[in-house]
């Protein structure tokens, strides 16, 4: 698997939270991946790009954008070259 962090928020001393846009090299498949710790718990989940777009709006989705952003640029500018 191939993880780029593209969001990270510590809550104080209960926990944080983690979201990596996520591949799997064998299949290909992209994702979201969620780590998070609260309160001594931890946990993570994967969700589908596209769920993670429709679904309601959390402080990362404006991270994801961005990163996908520079993604894109960077393809661009590698495609000029």
């Amino acid at each position: 698997m191939n993880q780029k962090l593209f969001f990270h928020r510590e809550k104080g001393n209960s926990g944080e939270v983690r979201y990596y846009l996520d591949r799997n090299a064998e299949t290909g498949a992209v994702y979201v991946e969620r780590h998070w710790t609260a309160s001594g718990y931890s946990g993570s989940n994967r969700i589908e790009i596209s769920d993670f777009l429709a679904g309601p709006y959390v402080p990362a989705s404006n991270s994801f954008l961005r990163l996908i952003g520079r993604i894109i640029e960077h393809q661009r500018k590698r495609n000029l070259n």
